[in-house]
C-alpha cells in the first residue's frame, strides 16, 4: 500500500464499499467460519472469502461479537472481577459448612475449648429443638433448613463439641490421632448432609433420569428448539418431587429467560422428548441473579389431573399466608390475607363448573375461623352460592337492596379508619398488633352486581380497592372471567385485585377470545389461562399470581370443600360465631349494620340441611321484620343445585351426593332431584345429574356472555338466606 493508498483487496478485507459492513437485507453479513484476520481500527474483520464480520468487545467503540466480552492484554480474570472468590464462598455456602464447622472446631480448641465446647453443644440443641418443634418451620419467612438438614446440623455440632470435650481432657493424643477423631465424629453428619443438599441423579427414577439425559441430547442439541440450544442443566436443581415428574433449572446460552418460556417452545420440548399434551413447563426465575435461567418441570403424565389435591386444613400463618393449591412441581401455593404493609385484595375468576366455589372455601375459611376478619357476604345468586361458607359470614346479602347495604357499611368503616388512623399517625394496618379486625367485601357472582349497582355504589367499591388495604379493609371478588367488564369497578378495580393475588380458572371459549384485548397487566397471565386444559377431570385446575407475577402457570386447587363444610358445622356446634364490628367500627357502621340480622338468628344453618323432615325456619328480612320463613326443603334445593354447580359438566350420582358431609337425607335428595328436574333446573343422563343447560365443550358457550346481554335482572322467587 504504498503511499498510504489501500488496495482493493485489502480494502475489501477492512471496509464495505462505503464504509460500512456488507449487509444483507438490512442486516450485517453472519460470521462465517473460517481463519480470522486481524481487527480493524472501525472493529471488523474479515472471513475466509474476505466477508467482514462485526467484531467488538469492551475494548472498541462499537459492536457486537459472537462468545462475550473479553479482556484486554495482560488483564487476568481476578483483576478483573475481584470479588469472584466471594462470590463463589457465597453461592457454595451450604456445601461449605461442615468444612467451616471442623475449621471452626480446631481454632476453638486451640484457644477456648471450654468456651468452644459449650457453644457447640448448645447449638447442637438449639438445632433438634428447631427439627423436632412443628412451629419453627421458617426463619424470617424462610425455610431456610429442611428438618432432615437440622437434624443432621445437630448430629455434626454435637460431634464437634464431644471432640473438643476429648481432646481437652486427653492432652497427649497426637495432632494424628485428633484428626482422625475429628473426620470419625464429622464424617458422617457430613456425607448426610452432604446428600441432603445436592441431590443426585442416583435419586432419581430411571423414567425421570432418562429425561434429565435427553434434555442435553434432544432438546439443547443443534436440532433443538434455537432458544434452548447449548442449554445446560443445573445439576443441583435436579429434583423428581412426583415419580416420574422432574424439576430443575436450566441455564439458556445466551438467550433471555423471558424469551424460552413460550407456547410453542413448550410444545415443541413436548415433541423432542417424546412426552404427551401439557405435561411440560417452562417458566423464568426470578431473581436477584442473571435472567438467563428458566425453571423446568417435566414428566411423562399428567398427575395433578389424576385425583383433587388433598386440603392441609385451614392453616393460616403467622405472616398472613394460606395454602391454597399444590403446584405440578409437588410445591404449596400460597396467597396472603396480609403482607407487611396492609391487608391484600383478591380475584377469583372461571366459568361455570371449574370450581369457583371451592377456590373461595379455601381462601375464606381460615381467616373467618381465627376472628380476624369480619365478612360481608355479598351473593350474586342470591343465595344460591357454596352454602359451607355462609355460617362464617358477619352479614350475608342475598338481594339488590342488602348488596347496597353491604358496600355502604364497608365504605363508611373504611373512610371513619382513614379519619382515626390519621389522627393517630397510624401508617399502615398490622395484623396482631391492632386491635381492629380484617374488614372483608366478598363479592360472589361480580358480573351480576356490575349489571345492577347503582354508578354510586361502584364508585364506592373502586375507592375500597384503591384506599382500603392501608386501614384492613379488602375486597376480594368472584366472577365468571378475568375481564373487567365483568368486575365491579372495571379496568381500575381488576388491576388493583390482581396487585394482591388471583385464583383463575378457566374461562368460557367466547371469554377467553377477548382476554387478550382487555389490557391485563400480570405478564404471562392471559397465555397461562388459555393454556389450561378444559374437560371434567381438570376441575380445579388453576393459575395464581400475586403482587402482579404469576406465580403457578398451572396448579391444583386444593379439593376443601367437604373438609370445611364439616369442619364449620363442627365450629358452630361448638359455639362458635362470627366476629362482629364493636367499638369505633360499630359506630361508623350505623343503623344499616345494626338492623340486619346477625348470624345467631340462624346459626343452625348450616345444620338445617342435616336430613330429617322439613321444618320452617324463622327468617327476618333486612328490616328485622320477620319475613318469609325459608323452609329446609329450600334449603335443601339450594345446597344440591351448588353441589351440582361445583360438579360441573361432569355432574355427580345421587348416591355420591348422599357422602357428602352435611348432606340432606336421601329421602329428602331424591325428592328434590326429581321436582328439580320437573322445573327444568336440572337434568339427568345415564345416571348422572347435572345443571341444566351446560355446554358439553367451553369454547361453544359462555354463560358469563349471555348474563352481560341480559339487561333485566331475573324476578323469579329466590331462595331466601340462610340468616
Amino acid at each position: 500500500m504504498a503511499g498510504g493508498r489501500r488496495t482493493t483487496a485489502a480494502r475489501s478485507r477492512g471496509r464495505g464499499r462505503s464504509g460500512t459492513p456488507p449487509r444483507r437485507r438490512g442486516r450485517p453479513v453472519p460470521q462465517q467460519r473460517g481463519r480470522e484476520v486481524s481487527r480493524g481500527r472501525d472493529g471488523y474483520r474479515g472471513g475466509r472469502r474476505g466477508d467482514l464480520v462485526r467484531v467488538a468487545d469492551r475494548h472498541t467503540r462499537d459492536g457486537y461479537r459472537q462468545g462475550g466480552p473479553g479482556r484486554g492484554p495482560g488483564e487476568s480474570y481476578l483483576a478483573q472481577h475481584p470479588l469472584a472468590p466471594v462470590q463463589w464462598l457465597w453461592r457454595h455456602r451450604w456445601p461449605l459448612a461442615p468444612v467451616l464447622l471442623a475449621g471452626a472446631t480446631l481454632a476453638g480448641a486451640q484457644t477456648a475449648p471450654a468456651r468452644t465446647g459449650l457453644a457447640l453443644a448448645g447449638a447442637a440443641g438449639l438445632m433438634e429443638v428447631a427439627a423436632r418443634w412443628p412451629r419453627v418451620r421458617t426463619i424470617g419467612g424462610r425455610a431456610w433448613l429442611s428438618a432432615r438438614e437440622r437434624r443432621t446440623a445437630a448430629l455434626g455440632l454435637a460431634g464437634a463439641g464431644g471432640w473438643v470435650a476429648v481432646s481437652d481432657m486427653v492432652p497427649g493424643l497426637g495432632w494424628r490421632v485428633q484428626a482422625v477423631l475429628l473426620a470419625a465424629m464429622l464424617g458422617a453428619p457430613a456425607a448426610t448432609w452432604w446428600g441432603a443438599r445436592r441431590p443426585g441423579a442416583s435419586k432419581l427414577s430411571p423414567l425421570a433420569t432418562r429425561l434429565v439425559a435427553d434434555w442435553a441430547t434432544k432438546v439443547a442439541a443443534e436440532t433443538g428448539p434455537k432458544p434452548l440450544r447449548d442449554s445446560s442443566v443445573i445439576t443441583a436443581s435436579v429434583a423428581e418431587p412426583v415419580e416420574g415428574t422432574v424439576t430443575m433449572t436450566v441455564r439458556l446460552a445466551g438467550v433471555h429467560a423471558s424469551n424460552a418460556t413460550s407456547t410453542q417452545l413448550r410444545r415443541a420440548v413436548e415433541v423432542a422428548l417424546g412426552l404427551p399434551m401439557d405435561t411440560v413447563r417452562l417458566d423464568a426465575v426470578r431473581d436477584d441473579a442473571a435472567a438467563d435461567r428458566i425453571a423446568v418441570t417435566m414428566g411423562a403424565t399428567r398427575h395433578l389431573e389424576k385425583a383433587p389435591a388433598v386440603w392441609p386444613g385451614p392453616e393460616l400463618g403467622q405472616d398472613g399466608s394460606i395454602p391454597i393449591a399444590v403446584s405440578a412441581d409437588g410445591s404449596i401455593i400460597k396467597i396472603h390475607m396480609w403482607n407487611e404493609s396492609g391487608v391484600e385484595h383478591g380475584l377469583i375468576s372461571g366459568n361455570t363448573g371449574t370450581g369457583k366455589g371451592g377456590s373461595t372455601i379455601v381462601v375464606m375459611v381460615p381467616g373467618a375461623l381465627s376472628g380476624l376478619e369480619v365478612v360481608f357476604y355479598v351473593d350474586g345468586k342470591k343465595g344460591m352460592s357454596a352454602p359451607g361458607i355462609k355460617p362464617l359470614a358477619t352479614r350475608l346479602a342475598v338481594n339488590p337492596e342488602q348488596w347496597a347495604r353491604a358496600v355502604d357499611v364497608v365504605h363508611a368503616v373504611m373512610e371513619a379508619r382513614e379519619t382515626r388512623y390519621g389522627a393517630a399517625d397510624i401508617g399502615e394496618f398490622e395484623v396482631g398488633i391492632n386491635p381492629d379486625p380484617v374488614i372483608t367485601l366478598l363479592i360472589d357472582e361480580a358480573t351480576t352486581l356490575a349489571n345492577t349497582l347503582s354508578a354510586k355504589r361502584v364508585k364506592k367499591v373502586a375507592e375500597i380497592a384503591q384506599r382500603g388495604r392501608a386501614v384492613g379493609v379488602r375486597l376480594i371478588q368472584v366472577s365468571q372471567s378475568i375481564r373487567s367488564d365483568m368486575i365491579v369497578g372495571g379496568v381500575p378495580t381488576r388491576d388493583l385485585l390482581t396487585s394482591g393475588f388471583s385464583i383463575a380458572h378457566k374461562p368460557g371459549g367466547a371469554s377467553a377470545a377477548r382476554l387478550a384485548s382487555d389490557g391485563i397487566q400480570v405478564a404471562g397471565l392471559v397465555e397461562a389461562i388459555q393454556a389450561l386444559p378444559g374437560g371434567r377431570e381438570n376441575a380445579g385446575m388453576v393459575v395464581i399470581t400475586r403482587g402482579g407475577m404469576v406465580l403457578s402457570t398451572q396448579a391444583r386447587i386444593f379439593h376443601a370443600k367437604a373438609e370445611a363444610l364439616a369442619l364449620v358445622q363442627q365450629w358452630r356446634a361448638d359455639g362458635g360465631r362470627p366476629r362482629e364490628l364493636a367499638g369505633a367500627d360499630l359506630a361508623a357502621a350505623g343503623t344499616p349494620y345494626t338492623n340486619w340480622p346477625t348470624t345467631t338468628a340462624t346459626a343452625s344453618a348450616a345444620g338445617d340441611i342435616d336430613g330429617g323432615e322439613d321444618q320452617d325456619v324463622d327468617e327476618p328480612d333486612d328490616t328485622g321484620t320477620p319475613a318469609k320463613p325459608a323452609t329446609k326443603a329450600e334449603l335443601s334445593r339450594a345446597w344440591i343445585l351448588d353441589v351440582l354447580d361445583e360438579s360441573g359438566i361432569g355432574g355427580a350420582r345421587a348416591e355420591d351426593l348422599e357422602k357428602i358431609p352435611g348432606a340432606p337425607s336421601r329421602a329428602s335428595i331424591y325428592r328434590h332431584l326429581n321436582r328439580l328436574m320437573g322445573d327444568g333446573e336440572i337434568e339427568n343422563s345415564q345416571g348422572i345429574w347435572r345443571l341444566a343447560g351446560l355446554p358439553l365443550n367451553d369454547e361453544a358457550d359462555d354463560e358469563a356472555d349471555d348474563e352481560l346481554d341480559d339487561d333485566e335482572l331475573d324476578d323469579e322467587a329466590v331462595v331466601p338466606a340462610f340468616r
